[in-house]
């Protein structure tokens, strides 16, 4: 058994990205699902402890607002390790895209945590 923190980052404007407490929500309902426990702690300061980042930077191309969502999501799961009594960032998980949609990233990233969660069986 591990924990996990579920950490949101969010750097989109113009709406590109609206769905935080639901992307929050799912992750979390799925690794409780699957036997981890969810922690609100650092992962440096605790064994066998993971956070989950989900982070969204975007916007509207043109000045005005409109137009399509550009930018790029990254959805990981890390680690810190002690390695010659310095802290590493250790990722065990990453997928990063690049996007430009006419509509938001909501349902892109509800996709990709689930792709995540299907990759980790």
């Amino acid at each position: 058994i591990f924990n996990v923190r579920v950490q949101i980052n969010d750097q989109a404007d113009g709406a590109c990205w609206t769905n935080l407490k639901e992307a929050r929500e799912y992750a979390e309902e799925k690794f409780r699902i699957n036997g981890v426990n969810l922690s609100k702690e650092d992962p440096s300061w605790l064994d066998r402890s993971y956070d989950f980042r989900i982070t969204v930077n975007a916007a509207r191309v043109y000045q005005d607002g409109g137009g399509p969502c550009f930018g790029y999501t990254d959805i990981r799961l890390v680690t810190f390790a002690k390695v010659n009594e310095h802290y590493h960032l250790a990722s065990g998980y990453e997928e990063f895209a690049a996007l430009l949609q006419n509509d938001n990233f909501n349902k892109f990233i509800i996709e990709r945590i689930g792709k995540f969660f299907a990759e980790m069986k």
